[in-house]
């Protein structure tokens, strides 16, 4: 698919559930590479939007509930919750019949404000900062070391040289 419609798309599914979900977009930041690739590097498409807690160790079930609740019988559950609610996985049909895989975890430790921006895109939503992305990203790497966080790693020191 041409990148920029698959961006159009992911902006789209965003927008929907920032309007929709005011529960996550206060409780969750955006995160993973859509957020940095669509906001700020433009180095590759990306298929997903992620979103993570801004708080620790919070139940994320109400989320899904208010997610399926705001797009009634347009949520398909891929992953279920498990037992302590850190996390789940669905796919969002838009209107269009589009799909956008979402996913949405709790943080295993508070993230700092000054490591959240404003989304450019969404207002009223946060994002994961650069810097905070390349910390993920070399955690990642240092994890699994996939192609993927390799091509984020180099775009995002291309892009911000000063955080080398």
């Amino acid at each position: 698919m041409d990148p920029k419609k698959q961006n159009a798309i992911l902006a789209e599914a965003l927008r929907l559930i920032a309007e929709r979900c005011p529960r996550l977009r206060k409780t969750c930041y955006w995160a993973g590479a859509s957020a940095i690739s669509i906001e700020e590097t433009h180095h590759r498409q990306s298929f997903d939007l992620d979103f993570h807690t801004s708080k620790a160790l919070v139940d994320v079930r109400p989320l899904l509930t208010e997610i399926q609740q705001a797009f009634p019988n347009r949520f398909e559950v891929l992953t279920v919750p498990d037992e302590y609610g850190s996390g789940f996985k669905g796919v969002l049909v838009l209107s269009n019949e589009e799909r956008v895989t979402i996913e949405v975890l709790s943080n295993y430790q508070d993230v700092p404000a000054g490591e959240l921006v404003d989304s450019k895109l969404v207002p009223g939503m946060k994002r994961i900062n650069l810097p905070r992305f390349l910390a993920d990203k070399i955690q990642c790497i240092a994890e699994r070391s996939e192609a993927r966080d390799l091509v984020d790693f180099t775009a995002i020191l291309r892009h911000d040289p000063e955080l080398s």
